[in-house]
């Protein structure tokens, strides 16, 4: 709202203030000129954003088009990738015309961080209830890292609603990163080389992150691997994994339904998965 406008509104309160009211029907001409500067306000705040779409995004953007559509077509790669390992689109159109998801690129960390309730090392962040994506544009790795894996969180919501274990969540949203694994490769090699052993069950039953900060990479980590490792057994089956969570299955019985002839059991995959990882060392 400029001054201009906030200044006449408060000449309007300032008529009254101080001495009874003797203006005729004064309180619904203050009721409908708050209304109005209000909605005003906020049409003047819309309009601090230019938008770029493409056909399932609404790119917001500051400054610098040639971003924002690059953006937009990147978003569009990552929507279709997701779409083969989960198959979201089978089952209604998703993201499209006034669903689309909403993705806000701030000019610089400044203008992010003013404008958002967040830590100052944030680099980005999604809100699932409006279907939205903030960040800005220096952000390091926002193309390859963040915007990959807070869609994969959005889309899993959308599809799959509450039905999503943690670890899953997890684990497709870093698989659908760019940026290197070796990271989170070395935390489990590290592991292993301690002489720990690592099994599924450290993570399937969580429903929260770990309080201790040095076991959230670990965490991370094993939830990557074996989401990997199932998607390593074929498409098919992965996809029919995630149908199988979306129609509330257990993650065991989807298990069961989804890789019968690969693993049939949670115990199965537990010992096929420590094989798995065990490889990695000889790497």
């Amino acid at each position: 709202m400029t001054n201009n406008k906030i200044q006449m509104l408060k000449g309007l309160i300032g008529k009254c203030r101080g001495r009874p009211c003797t203006c005729p029907n004064v309180h619904l001409t203050l009721f409908f000129a708050l209304i109005f500067f209000l909605f005003l306000g906020c049409n003047i705040l819309a309009e601090d954003w230019e938008i770029y779409k493409s056909d399932h995004f609404s790119v917001y953007y500051e400054d610098n088009l040639s971003f924002a559509q690059r953006v937009g077509y990147k978003a569009e790669e990552y929507y279709k990738q997701l779409d083969r390992n989960v198959g979201f689109t089978r089952f209604g159109k998703f993201w499209t015309f006034d669903k689309r998801c909403k993705i806000y690129i701030y000019a610089n960390k400044k203008n992010y961080l003013e404008n958002n309730d967040i830590p100052s090392w944030s680099a980005g962040f999604a809100n699932y209830n409006k279907r939205e994506i903030k960040s800005y544009k220096e952000s390091v790795n926002f193309l390859t890292s963040l915007l990959p894996h807070e869609m994969t969180h959005l889309i899993l919501a959308d599809y799959m609603g509450n039905n999503i274990p943690l670890w899953f969540n997890e684990g497709l949203a870093v698989n659908m990163e760019l940026t290197s694994k070796s990271g989170y490769i070395n935390a489990i090699k590290k592991e292993l080389k301690k002489g720990e052993i690592l099994s599924i069950y450290e993570v399937l039953d969580r429903t929260n992150y770990p309080e201790d900060e040095g076991k959230v990479l670990l965490f991370y980590s094993v939830s990557y691997s074996i989401v990997n490792f199932l998607r390593s057994k074929g498409q098919y089956r992965f996809t029919n994994l995630c149908r199988a969570l979306r129609d509330g299955k257990s993650f065991e019985d989807a298990l069961r339904s989804s890789y019968q002839f690969d693993f049939g059991n949670l115990a199965r995959l537990d010992k096929k998965w420590q094989e798995h990882i065990r490889n990695l060392l000889t790497k």
